[in-house]
């Protein structure tokens, strides 16, 4: 299993500390009311991202662009259980992924885990990572499918402030 072209250079991006993430606004209601202002219409936009993200109130809000963020084992759990996954499976594949063992995973370990996939495809933790990547499991992870397991990741990711408050 590998990645796309277009997936493996979303991958390089990655591994060097750039998320990208895609959202459908498609069937909520964004239109701009006549004299509306721009903060406003951002407001209203910002909103309608925020429901089509699971775990949004802890991500969009709060980030302060540096890479510090983690993800949590239910989390995790929860994420890969959206992409059709057990909670044993998701659970061997955060241990491999969770390399100093701490419960969580930093964004430092997630960043190594896709640059991993990326250049070692053939590695068993890798083939899982991107067996959970490849929604319609044709063994080539689409940029659609990179893009939509990165952006649920994003989603769950906190800041690391929440970490220590949690």
């Amino acid at each position: 299993m590998t990645f796309s072209p277009d997936a493996q250079a979303l991958a390089e991006f990655k591994t060097t500390g750039v998320s990208v993430a895609t959202v459908s606004l498609v069937g909520l209601n964004t239109s701009r009311a006549p004299g509306e202002s721009d903060a406003d219409y951002i407001q209203q936009i910002n909103a309608a991202i925020k429901s089509r993200l699971p775990f949004a109130q802890s991500t969009i809000e709060g980030r302060d662009g540096k890479a510090n963020g983690y993800i949590s084992q239910s989390d995790f759990e929860t994420v890969l259980a959206e992409f059709g996954d057990n909670k044993t499976d998701a659970d061997n594949l955060f241990a491999a992924l969770d390399n100093d063992h701490d419960g969580s995973l930093s964004n430092a370990e997630w960043l190594s885990a896709v640059s991993h996939a990326a250049s070692t495809p053939s590695d068993p933790t890798a083939q899982s990572l991107l067996k959970r990547m490849d929604g319609n499991g044709d063994g080539t992870v689409s940029t659609a499918e990179f893009t939509a397991f990165e952006s649920t990741m994003i989603a769950a990711e906190k800041v690391a402030a929440d970490k220590a408050t949690s």
